[in-house]
């Protein structure tokens, strides 16, 4: 089960609403606070993040408790979350555990659901190389990124891209204080 993929190490910055879709956007960060990675995730799955990172219980476990309570009752343990993949949009991921014989298991999972089981793990969130390659901003040239007159929205940025951090820069002025505010439950 080797993979020889290269990962960098994230930690959950926190939860914001995108704008415009006002979807949860789940925003990893990288160990030296250099790259940002948002990701736009379901509000079930924003919910199961909010309440493990707000240390809110409830009185019965929600599905991500119920899953993670699962794992450990087996004898099993996570070791980590990969996002493995950036396909079409989309972001893939393989949940890793140990069960209690000590076989390793990688489950493929969407990683919204991979990191509400893994921050209630005190797991490490891992993202491929490969998946920062292909997550960095669009130039305005390329296909997709809009009318030629019109800028890129900044979906990812690296510490040293001068060009994106400016649009970021100029898109976070245009916007009220109130477009970004905390994710609620």
């Amino acid at each position: 089960m080797s993979d020889p993929q290269r990962y960098v190490t994230f930690t959950v910055r926190g939860l914001a609403v995108d704008p415009d879709s006002r979807l949860p956007i789940l925003l990893l960060q990288d160990p030296g606070g250099r790259v940002l990675l948002p990701i736009w995730i379901g509000a079930f799955e924003a919910g199961a993040i909010a309440t493990r990172l707000e240390g809110r219980t409830f009185p019965r476990p929600m599905t991500h408790d119920l899953l993670f309570n699962i794992v450990t009752a087996l004898g099993a343990e996570v070791l980590h979350l990969d996002i493995r993949a950036l396909k079409g949009g989309t972001f893939y991921g393989n949940l890793h555990l140990r069960a209690a014989d000590g076989r390793r298991h990688a489950i493929d999972c969407r990683p919204s659901d991979g990191v509400a089981v893994a921050v209630r793990a005190d797991a490490p969130i891992r993202v491929a190389a490969d998946v920062l390659e292909a997550a960095r901003p669009l130039d305005a040239e390329e296909p997709g990124a809009g009318e030629a007159d019109e800028a890129p929205r900044v979906a990812f940025v690296a510490a040293g891209d001068e060009a994106a951090r400016a649009r970021l820069a100029e898109q976070l002025a245009d916007m009220d204080p109130e477009d970004f505010g905390e994710y609620e439950m």
